[in-house]
């Protein structure tokens, strides 16, 4: 979070100047991509097998 989604923003906002949409984009682009880390490690399933 702390490295990437600056990035990004940079990138979008004044690489390709987007201005505040760059700024949404980066946003987007990291949530998603946090979310589908999530959503894959859940769907394995191999959190079920740990042992407390």
């Amino acid at each position: 979070m702390a490295v990437v989604r600056p990035i990004l923003s940079y990138l979008f906002i004044y690489t390709f100047s987007l201005g505040l949409y760059g700024a949404w984009y980066s946003l987007f682009i990291d949530q998603f991509t946090r979310f589908m880390c999530s959503y894959l490690r859940y769907a394995g399933g191999k959190w079920m097998t740990i042992r407390i």
